[in-house]
């Protein structure tokens, strides 16, 4: 009875890495995730609701705004949104020189964005509850792998003002 099991175990996983393409000689891959990161909006975030400032919930309208537009924009890519960058190969090297460029471009994307303006619109839609000023800042960067540190020269700053 045992040896059956066992042996039924065994055609099932035989079945199943050649119907989910499993190979063993598949060249390995490297994961990349990119992010923003608010440190204000964490700060807010930790306080009770209760007791926040107008101002801070402003501000954390504003951000949120911004999260939205980063995600629905394709500017964020991690296992939680989007789904983060994944190139195969062997050659970790070319695939963290292919991780950069990609990042670079989407950087580069990024600063044409007007987020003043962004909030602006936002502000201008009937039942907005962003109706104040202020500023805040977010990081953007890219790190490989699922907690690996930030890889060099992939990371920015950016000053938004609403």
């Amino acid at each position: 009875m045992k040896k059956k099991l066992l042996a039924l175990l065994c055609a099932f996983a035989a079945v199943a890495m050649v119907s989910t393409g499993c190979n063993p000689d598949k060249k390995p891959y490297s994961i990349y995730q990119i992010e923003a990161y608010f440190p204000q909006g964490a700060t807010i975030e930790a306080k009770p609701e209760s007791g926040r400032t107008a101002q801070e919930k402003q501000d954390l309208l504003a951000m949120t705004t911004v999260l939205h537009y980063l995600i629905n924009n394709q500017y964020i890519k991690t296992m939680m949104y989007n789904q983060p960058l994944v190139l195969e190969g062997a050659d970790e090297a070319y695939n963290d020189q292919q991780g950069t460029l990609y990042y670079q471009a989407k950087k580069a994307a990024l600063d044409q964005v007007d987020f003043t303006q962004l909030l602006a619109d936002e502000k201008a839609k009937p039942g907005s509850e962003l109706t104040g000023t202020g500023s805040f800042t977010f990081n953007y960067s890219m790190k490989k792998g699922s907690v690996a540190s930030t890889m060099q020269g992939c990371s920015n700053s950016y000053v938004v003002n609403y």
